[in-house]
C-alpha cells in the first residue's frame, strides 16, 4: 500500500491497478486487496463511476518488519606478506611491460623465473 502513501492516500482503483501490475499478478493481487478491504486497511468507495480506494492503515499484526541493519565490513589492511607478493600478483596479472617495480624486485624476479 506502498502506492497509496505516496500518492497521498487516495486513488482510484484503475490507477492504483495499474501502478501495481495487476494485471500481471491478478489472482495474487485480487486476494491480498481483498485481505486490505477485510482487515479495513482501505476503504473503497464510489464518486460518480469512479472507485476511489483510500489508505486507512494497516493494523500493527500486518505492519512490515524493519530491515535489520547491516554490519561494517571488516578492513584489517593488507598484512605483510601480501605486500611482499603483491607486485607478483601485479606482474602476472598485468604483464611486465607495464609494471613499474623496485630494480631489487625485477631482478630477483627475473632470476626466480616469474617474469622475462
Amino acid at each position: 500500500m506502498d502506492f497509496l502513501d505516496t500518492a497521498g492516500g487516495k486513488l482510484t482503483l484503475r490507477e492504483l491497478r495499474r501502478q501495481m501490475n495487476a494485471y500481471r499478478y491478478s489472482n495474487i493481487w485480487n486476494q491480498a486487496f481483498a485481505l486490505a478491504k477485510q482487515v479495513k486497511a482501505v476503504h473503497v468507495s464510489i464518486e460518480g463511476r469512479v472507485r476511489v480506494v483510500t489508505l486507512i492503515g494497516w493494523p500493527a499484526s500486518l505492519q512490515a518488519r524493519p530491515k535489520p541493519k547491516k554490519r561494517k565490513k571488516r578492513n584489517r589492511g593488507q598484512s605483510e606478506w601480501f605486500r611482499e607478493h603483491l607486485l607478483e600478483f601485479q606482474e602476472r596479472d598485468r604483464g611486465s611491460d607495464s609494471l613499474d617495480m623496485r630494480p631489487e624486485v625485477r631482478e630477483w624476479m627475473l632470476k626466480e623465473g616469474l617474469i622475462r
